[in-house]
């Protein structure tokens, strides 16, 4: 199983994480790839996690780091690509899943007190809704409690001075 994030996404679930804006002139020069192509290609399964937001999820990349299912419709079977493609697209909305006929990914699960017009306005493409929409149950209090604290604990090591005494 593969996780990947990225800074575009379109309907289609491929990712860029190259440029922003033309190739040989980017507005903004990404981390670039890593293994993501691999994983995107290879895994059985993908999860996509990413914030949602129209800048975000695009109706067209500026640029393609790595496959979901390229144009949908099994262009993504029919380039042999061995891994199976992005499985579901986590968002701060919801969760977002490919349509099993077009391979468009479709809201399919919404967080409480989340609405479909808030998850298709955070979206820049006119996002379809599944048949059916689940609602995905808020965190127990323990998994809140254990959140809670790796939170606590990253922010502090995160706010931590190091100092480093290089030898003369």
């Amino acid at each position: 199983m593969g996780f990947l994030g990225a800074a575009q996404i379109d309907r289609f679930g491929n990712l860029n994480s190259t440029v922003i804006g033309d190739y040989a002139h980017p507005r903004v020069r990404l981390p670039g790839a890593g293994g993501a192509p691999e994983i995107a290609t290879y895994a059985r399964e993908v999860l996509v996690v990413m914030k949602q937001s129209p800048r975000s999820f695009v109706d067209r990349l500026d640029f393609r780091t790595s496959c979901g299912y390229l144009d949908g419709g099994g262009a993504r079977r029919a380039s042999q690509a061995p891994g199976a493609g992005p499985k579901a697209v986590i968002t701060d909305f919801g969760v977002l899943r490919p349509n099993p006929a077009t391979e468009e990914l479709e809201l399919a699960a919404l967080y409480p007190g989340v609405s479909a017009e808030a998850a298709r306005a955070a979206t820049g493409w006119p996002l379809e809704l599944a048949e059916s929409i689940e609602v995905v149950p808020p965190p127990a209090s323990a998994e809140l409690a254990v959140l809670r604290d790796l939170h606590a604990r990253t922010e502090a090591a995160h706010t931590r001075s190091v100092h480093i005494t290089l030898p003369s």
